[in-house]
């Protein structure tokens, strides 16, 4: 078996730390790479442990779907926010819109179709649209 090492760079906006970045890798083992920066970035900007849960939880459902519902490249993107004048963090993520799949590859005991439900119960905003060919994903997480 072998082992890959996955690399995540984060970027922040204009030099100022409002946001991150990340690209997402194209395999599922890599995510939790992304999850370990997202951490990092929600302890650096003081989350709250359960806040931050409850983010890392939404950044694993969407990163998770783009990975393996959508074309390559994907994006995940964090920033800091307010929704109706409460403080939240907003987990974006962009990908080049859904594959092809065939529903007989599913085995027997497969199971799918919760994520987007776990995401609408955690965050106070959701939405999922499309632009320019490409799938946007957003869920804003009160703090």
């Amino acid at each position: 078996m072998s082992t890959s090492t996955v690399r995540v760079r984060a970027q922040t906006s204009a030099g100022i730390d409002d946001g991150r970045t990340f690209a997402l890798p194209r395999i599922r083992e890599g995510l939790a790479a992304v999850r370990h920066c997202v951490a990092a970035a929600l302890a650096e900007w003081q989350t709250a442990p359960a806040a931050r849960e409850d983010v890392l939880l939404v950044v694993s459902e969407l990163t998770t779907n783009a990975i393996i519902h959508a074309l390559p490249p994907a994006t995940l993107s964090l920033f800091r926010t307010q929704v109706n004048g409460t403080p939240g963090i907003r987990v974006e993520v962009v990908d080049n819109g859904p594959v092809d799949t065939d529903p007989a590859d599913d085995g027997p005991c497969e199971e799918r179709g919760r994520g987007r439900l776990i995401v609408q119960a955690l965050a106070a905003r959701f939405e999922q649209f499309e632009s320019r060919g490409r799938t946007i994903c957003r869920a804003d997480v009160l703090l």
